[in-house]
């Protein structure tokens, strides 16, 4: 009975999904897209070809699997990549992606979609990342005898997914053949389930953060934007983020530069964040050799964050301050800086970890935020030292990636 309502659910979701986006131009781009999967499968794929197929929900997730996609095209380089997305945030970002043959939208997940999908594309090998779960997907790649496993899942017996109606979902989690785990914690927690086959491998991000502060991939003007200046690189922020944020770059007299990386790239709320601000700004579009000067940059673009901290000496991460979920925390803390987040951070172990090791400060107002931004610009020494706790903390959760390999 929890089957047919579930499917009955997707298809419902269908319909809504196609109303909704007549008013929003991100549904809109899921719904255009995903139309066109089969016929890019069918345009890219043939049957006599070896196929992997990738599956990650968002551009999070894709960051998370890429140090694991870049070592099947290692091991099975005979074999075409195939990766999915659920989400345009991912999709519009990675379309074009080269480390992989082919990227598109994961129809979705009713029984007609999923056996459909699973018979064009053939994989001999299926990874999902995180904790994707889609039943009827599951059923079909179960049901034709396919390879399968679930990477860097992180699960806690209280989430939802584990409670009736809802362990329907959790218990399609079976149907992979290998459930390959951040933590203890997931493990025993899929282990109740009955699937004997979980392993702890730990998290890929460590990985990918560690390769991405060792490359040699310096932004045009950033080093001429910050000159000799201290810099406070400010990631993924908010409204909430926004707020303290401003507050303390129109009312502090340290001699800092700052860079702000707004999580939603809007022309008008890019427009509304300088008008703001009362120093001198520029957006990244705009810089140039003549108006390098400024005190405040603010990034008006996607993709360019993670390298962003390399200039950093000291990073906020937004998402934390309000109920949106904080960001990426790794990144930063792989460039040796201290890091400062909002109050909300319950839910991100990583966040819990380096406050606990004293790496990563939460603040809940400006008068919090400001004290810390101070006691790091008046001692870079100190500064330093606290960095330093939150790179030694990448540098021990290294080689998931290898772990999982094992079992692909």
């Amino acid at each position: 009975m929890i089957k047919v309502i579930y499917n009955l659910l997707v298809n419902i979701t269908g319909i809504f999904i196609r109303v909704l986006a007549i008013f929003s131009r991100k549904i809109r781009l899921g719904v255009i897209g995903r139309k066109e999967s089969f016929n890019k499968i069918a345009s890219s794929i043939n049957e006599n070809e070896k196929v992997i197929w990738i599956h990650c929900s968002s551009l999070g997730e894709y960051e998370q699997g890429l140090p694991v996609i870049k070592k099947l095209k290692e091991k099975y380089n005979s074999h075409k990549i195939v990766l999915t997305f659920l989400s345009p945030s991912g999709y519009e970002v990675k379309k074009t992606s080269s480390e992989v043959d082919l990227v598109i939208y994961l129809p979705l997940d009713s029984n007609r979609n999923s056996k459909k999908f699973i018979k064009a594309l053939h994989p001999e090998l299926v990874v999902f990342v995180k904790n994707e779960i889609w039943p009827n997907y599951l059923k079909y790649i179960k049901k034709y005898k396919i390879k399968s496993a679930l990477v860097c899942g992180l699960f806690k017996k209280d989430d939802i997914k584990f409670s009736w109606p809802f362990n329907f979902l959790a218990n399609s989690i079976l149907k992979f053949d290998y459930v390959l785990v951040q933590d203890e914690e997931s493990k025993n927690t899929i282990q109740s389930l009955g699937h004997n086959n979980t392993h702890v491998c730990g998290d890929t991000r460590f990985d990918r953060v560690d390769s991405t502060s060792s490359q040699d991939d310096s932004i045009k003007y950033i080093d001429q934007f910050k000159s000799d200046k201290l810099c406070l690189v400010a990631g993924s922020i908010w409204k909430e983020d926004q707020i303290i944020l401003v507050d303390y770059i129109n009312g502090s007299k340290e001699n800092i530069k700052f860079i702000l990386a707004p999580h939603e790239i809007d022309k008008n709320k890019i427009n509304s964040l300088r008008n703001s601000i009362n120093k001198p700004s520029i957006l990244y579009s705009k810089i140039s050799e003549y108006n390098i000067d400024r005190n405040v940059l603010i990034i008006d673009n996607v993709g360019m964050l993670a390298r962003l901290y390399k200039y950093a000496n000291l990073a906020y991460i937004g998402g934390a301050m309000g109920s949106s979920g904080l960001h990426n925390t790794l990144e930063p803390a792989a460039f040796g800086i201290p890091i400062i987040i909002g109050k909300n951070y319950s839910k991100f172990p990583e966040a819990k970890k380096m406050i606990s090791l004293g790496g990563m400060f939460s603040v809940n107002n400006l008068q919090e935020f400001e004290k810390h931004v101070e006691s790091f610009t008046r001692s870079k020494l100190t500064a330093g030292e606290i960095g330093q706790i939150n790179l030694n903390f990448i540098l021990k959760n290294k080689g998931a990636t290898n772990k999982i390999m094992n079992y692909l």
